[in-house]
């Protein structure tokens, strides 16, 4: 009967005109299951993963040092080390702030569900 009811659903959401106030970026390939008068769906933003990728390191877990612009510390003209950069201890690089050194974090769409629910009819 449940089944029944998901196709029955699905049906009229595919015909011209019928949106129930969805979004339409959303499809039929989209969905999940139904329950409780809710649709859901597979979150757009993370493909249903629950996580982004960061687009502040593109996944790499670690900036450029700003201090030592990634040279790990002060050389000077003739290329000698001076001194070694407080801020990154030598290493030329920080872990991601955005991130946390996670290469990613937990989707804002979804909330790391991987999931959308939305409420079919009014």
């Amino acid at each position: 009967m449940k089944k029944l009811i998901a196709l029955l659903i699905i049906a009229i959401m595919l015909l011209p005109g019928c949106d129930f106030g969805m979004p339409r970026q959303y499809n039929e390939h989209d969905i999940l299951r139904t329950e409780n008068g809710y649709v859901v769906y597979r979150c757009k933003t993370c493909s249903g993963r629950g996580v982004e990728g960061c687009d502040f390191c593109n996944g790499a877990r670690f900036v450029t040092c700003p201090s030592c612009n990634g040279e790990g510390g002060i050389f000077d003209d003739y290329g000698y080390l001076v001194s070694r950069c407080i801020r990154c201890a030598g290493q030329g690089q920080l872990t991601c702030g955005k991130c946390g050194g996670q290469g990613a974090y937990r989707c804002t769409e979804c909330n790391g569900s991987g999931e959308v629910p939305k409420k079919v009819g009014n």
